[in-house]
């Protein structure tokens, strides 16, 4: 009997944190990290810079069908 009320009171005192003092300070940090990390990894301008990223996909996607097509006539 004991044992079922501690698990009640246990799960209560889990279901309401107790609000930190310092949250307010803590959650501006985080907001401020993640702008440094938002504003330090642009890959869209990455991208869009130059062509050479289009040229290497497409190189890639060539060399991807070499192999796809080896391996179909191989399969023959």
């Amino acid at each position: 009997m004991v044992e079922i009320e501690f698990e009640r009171r246990l799960e209560r005192l889990f279901a309401e944190a107790p609000e930190l003092p310092d949250a307010g300070a803590f959650a501006a940090r985080v907001e401020r990290r993640l702008d440094a990390v938002s504003t330090g990894t642009d890959w869209m301008s990455a991208v869009s810079s130059g062509g050479a990223v289009v040229w290497a996909a497409a190189a890639m996607a060539v060399v991807m069908m070499g192999f796809v097509l080896t391996r179909v006539i191989g399969e023959i």
